[in-house]
């Protein structure tokens, strides 16, 4: 499953990206690489494919979705179907409208524990997801239809745009008597 791919991690503290690369390395059968910023991310990705990418959404002088949309656009990435997770403290309206506009994958709370962030990189190495080319470049996740579906029951009022859904199945209930 998770053999020969590479995951690249990219925070904005040094500290969190040591342990995020030593837990991803220790439990994981994948290479693991370290970036101290976009632009250095950016041009290992020119050179070699990185399957997973893990990174803050705020990294200084930019953020994960401008990131996120310089990668599903570059053509010169040897793989513009990375799955991007975004590590972040807050997520307001905005903050969503472009996480689902540049294509990032999932979307990961601070503070969070570096085994969790484990399971989800080795969970999105065995998902199958859906991507399309765009007439203005953009190779990346289908999320069109996630960002125009009203919330279920609200009448369409609020929106809520899935992430990540829950694919595990519910237990039917035991039959009585």
């Amino acid at each position: 499953m998770a053999e020969n791919r590479t995951v690249a991690v990219l925070t904005a503290n040094a500290a969190l990206s040591s342990i995020l690369c030593m837990i991803l390395a220790d439990g994981g059968r994948f290479r693991v690489r370290q970036f101290s910023s976009p632009a250095a991310l950016q041009a290992y990705m020119r050179i070699a494919p990185v399957h997973v990418a893990v990174c803050d959404f705020d990294l200084g002088e930019t953020s994960c979705d401008v990131l996120a949309a310089s990668i599903r656009t570059d053509r010169a990435i040897q793989c513009r179907n990375v799955q991007i997770i975004a590590l972040t403290r807050r997520l307001d309206r905005a903050r969503k409208q472009a996480i689902v506009r540049t294509g990032i994958d999932e979307v990961i709370i601070k503070p969070m524990s570096p085994a969790y962030v484990l399971e989800r990189v080795r969970a999105r190495l065995g998902q199958n997801v859906i991507y399309v080319r765009a007439p203005t470049g953009y190779e990346g996740p289908e999320r069109r239809r996630a960002a125009a579906e009203p919330a279920p029951g609200n009448g369409g009022g609020a929106e809520i745009i899935p992430f990540a859904r829950d694919r595990r199945e519910t237990p039917s209930p035991a039959p009585v008597g």
